[in-house]
């Protein structure tokens, strides 16, 4: 399980580049967290591949509720344990 930070990993990525555009140093920004996404999708990939769910939360869902997250989460765990049962 992973807390991806909205900003780092590109939480409404569409968005987020219009709204780097219009600040400074644009293209460092875009650029680093372009390639955050991508890395984050390179492990995805590769834990997968290796039999893991992977849950990816973001950080200001999990600090907006983070009780419903902690259910969504015990719910694929008990969904994954029941499947191995």
């Amino acid at each position: 399980m992973f807390c991806d930070g909205d900003f780092w990993h590109g939480r409404d990525w569409q968005a987020l580049k219009r709204k780097l555009k219009r600040g400074s140093n644009s293209n460092y920004w875009a650029s680093k967290i372009a390639t955050n996404r991508k890395r984050d999708e390179q492990i995805n990939i590769e834990l997968k591949r290796f039999g893991w769910r992977v849950l990816r939360l973001w950080e200001t869902d999990i600090l907006r509720n983070p009780t419903e997250v902690a259910e969504r989460v015990g719910r694929i765990v008990e969904s994954r344990r029941r499947r191995k049962n």
